[in-house]
């Protein structure tokens, strides 16, 4: 029984690296993370002890380039049925985000929507699961970008004219 458990830890841990090494994504990040609640999780949508709640958040990073990285992000959720489902509860809620990433002006923009079930598992416990469904756009403008087949053949030079 003992070499079991440790033969599925073993194949848990060789797939769960195997499949690190297959994912990529850069996702918008903010340093205060905590006054985002439905960028960090779905499940937390109208998850707060008021009726309904707002926020804004932005974040600039690097600003000593020429084009420094730029986060906003901004959301409305609320609770519905609070009190009226044996302590079990919905949350509905909207988020929206922009990113402007650097020279090339990479931007990324989202709307989301977002809904969570929470329900009571006594007097002081609850579970809760979230979804969030929505649109995203991302753009790039090349114009002005430099890319390292645009130096000469000597090495030393940049050529705007290569391709």
């Amino acid at each position: 029984m003992q070499n079991t458990y440790h033969s599925m830890r073993l194949i848990t841990f060789i797939f769960m690296s195997f499949m690190a090494f297959l994912s990529a994504a850069q996702d918008i990040h903010f340093s205060q993370f905590y006054a985002s609640p439905l960028t960090l999780n779905p499940a937390l949508t109208g998850l707060n002890s008021c009726t309904y709640r707002a926020s804004a958040i932005y974040r600039s990073q690097w600003r000593s380039i020429s084009s420094p990285y730029v986060t906003i992000g901004s959301s409305f959720d609320m609770n519905l049925l609070k009190g009226k489902l044996n302590n079990d509860y919905i949350g509905v809620g909207l988020l929206f985000t922009d990113d402007f990433a650097g020279s090339s002006n990479f931007t990324s923009m989202q709307a989301m929507s977002s809904f969570a079930y929470h329900k009571a598992l006594g007097k002081y416990h609850q579970i809760s699961a979230g979804i969030q469904i929505g649109l995203a756009q991302k753009s790039v403008n090349l114009v002005g970008l430099t890319f390292p087949n645009q130096v000469n053949n000597t090495g030393t030079a940049y050529d705007p004219n290569l391709p």
